[in-house]
């Protein structure tokens, strides 16, 4: 029996690995027929000249382990580069997504860091992990737990100080930059007023330990409070417990609480599809995959039965769906005056988890790898930017880092006034704000760099240091173990997107072309 309505009037969706433009097609009929949840959309503007300070709010939603792979947008109509075809899935209902993109700009090359924790350092503070010390996932089993040291300046923190238009600032759901156990204060001692979220991943999307801490002035944390958030004993998983509609609603009603002439920065981190995978609220879903979760005897809160690996990825899948649900009610419950001056921001932290990942052969080349399918993520900007470019795509290189400073600049900051807040601390943020402005604009950035190494031990330190990087056309690896052994390998991405031939690996020998390519790459590495 069911804990949840599953309405059984639409046929089972059947779970496939799709390519080309037929896929997405027909993703984009079901997105027209359902009667899906929408963002506001409040028409094409046109916007001629820079931000100004306070011209426009700013929400950057950040989405968990969810790689371009899994997303029908991705598919192979947006064009090259390719993808790893074998590996795209393009059935999954995502109409929010859907519409932020047809409304926004699609970055078709945006990479991150292998997992979540570096990632999100680079997006609060525009410097690499290298320079840091943020080179992994913070576990709860780390004792302490690392943190971004107090010298970085955070995002929040470089809204507050260096923009002559106040930003009120908050963050929701989860941070992932602090220890588990005494890091309470931590989004609050960098920046923002308000914290309301979890510090890392939750043993269970619907049993979890909420933190909410109130601060943001230079004097930091003021207060700080913890409440574990479940449903009463004996009764079945709902969405009032569920984290990830559980920072839709802090979100919503903080923003919803602001005066309209202030202005605001929101940071929104959804906590699945990351790890567990549970069945997500029935209420979140499409009455298919509701229904085909129902067919298999699955329950809101429930793990794949006997750790069956396909019902697991149902399962994931469903909760992309039921998190691109709680973004659209998310934007959809802002007025529409408000909406109207707000910039959104969609990224992912890394690539698919590997046990998600469609074809079994790639789960080696997913989350915690240097490869395109655990580095490249979703990356989507709508607002009054966009202006008449809605729609529109942009193939450049961007990394997660160059959202620091292109969020700065959307609250009306220039990049000399950023530039002159930092003095001469090392900064490797480059703006994208002109490929919003205009996708086919180049842009600067001409390689996207990605690295893993254990917290704390900043290269060269450390025992192992992996280190990635791309032109878009080629991909470089290097890895270096203890002992002063050293790995790399090169792919042609343009070519071999799946990556399943190391240039570097006998008897091939590398041609004009590609060791020109290799020696750019290694330069490009070599002076980070």
């Amino acid at each position: 029996m069911l804990r949840s309505p599953c309405p059984l009037a639409l046929p089972l969706l059947v779970a496939t690995v799709a390519i080309g433009t037929a896929a997405h097609a027909s993703s984009a009929d079901t997105v027209r027929h359902s009667g899906a949840r929408r963002t506001a959309n409040h028409g094409p503007a046109t916007f001629g000249r820079l931000p100004q300070p306070g011209d426009f709010n700013v929400i950057v939603v950040v989405l968990d382990d969810l790689g371009t792979d899994k997303l029908a947008i991705y598919g192979a109509d947006v064009g090259p580069p390719v993808h790893c075809a074998s590996a795209q899935v393009s059935w999954i209902p995502t109409p929010t997504l859907d519409q932020l993109r047809a409304e926004g700009i699609l970055f078709t090359r945006c990479y991150s860091n292998p997992t979540c924790s570096p990632t999100r350092g680079t997006i609060m503070t525009g410097r690499y992990a290298m320079r840091t010390g943020m080179g992994y996932a913070i576990y709860p089993s780390d004792n302490p737990g690392y943190e971004l040291p107090a010298s970085e300046t955070l995002l929040p923190e470089l809204v507050r100080d260096a923009n002559p238009h106040p930003y009120r600032r908050a963050a929701f759901g989860k941070w992932h930059l602090t220890d588990y156990d005494s890091g309470d204060c931590n989004p609050a001692d960098n920046g923002f007023e308000l914290f309301e979220g979890i510090h890392g991943n939750p043993v269970s999307h619907y049993d979890w330990r909420k933190v909410t801490s109130v601060g943001g002035t230079a004097a930091g944390c003021t207060s700080t409070i913890s409440e574990d958030v479940r449903d009463p004993d004996g009764s079945p998983p709902s969405i009032a417990a569920w984290d990830a509609a559980v920072t839709r609603t802090d979100a919503a009603a903080w923003i919803h609480g602001l005066d309209a002439s202030e202005r605001f920065f929101a940071y929104v981190c959804f906590s699945p599809p990351h790890a567990p995978f549970q069945v997500p609220p029935f209420s979140t879903l499409s009455p298919a995959t509701c229904a085909l979760l129902g067919a298999l005897n699955y329950d809101a809160g429930d793990t794949a039965h006997g750790g069956n690996p396909d019902d697991a990825r149902l399962i994931f899948h469903a909760n992309i769906e039921a998190v691109d649900h709680e973004l659209g009610r998310l934007l959809a419950g802002i007025p529409v005056d408000v909406m109207a001056r707000t910039m959104v921001v969609v990224v992912g932290d890394n690539g698919t988890v590997g046990t998600m990942i469609s074809d079994p052969a790639l789960a080696g080349h997913g989350k915690r790898s240097l490869y395109e399918l655990g580095t490249r993520v979703p990356l989507i900007v709508k607002g009054p930017l966009v202006g008449a470019h809605a729609g529109g795509t942009c193939r450049s290189l961007v990394g997660t880092v160059d959202l620091w400073r292109t969020v700065a600049e959307m609250t009306g900051l220039r990049s000399v006034d950023v530039d002159a807040a930092m003095g001469g601390t090392p900064i490797d943020s480059l703006s994208f704000l002109d490929a919003i402005l205009d996708p086919s604009r180049p842009l600067a950035r001409t390689t996207a760099y990605s690295e893993e190494f254990p917290n704390g031990e900043i290269p060269p330190l450390g025992p192992e240091f992996k280190r990635g990087i791309t032109d878009g056309t080629f991909r470089y690896k290097r890895i270096h173990f203890g002992g002063g052994v050293t790995e790399e390998d090169l792919f042609h991405t343009a070519v071999d997107p799946c990556e399943l031939i190391d240039l570097l690996e006998p008897p091939h020998v590398l041609t004009d072309p590609e060791a020109a390519a290799l020696a750019a790459l290694q330069a490009a590495m070599d002076a980070i």
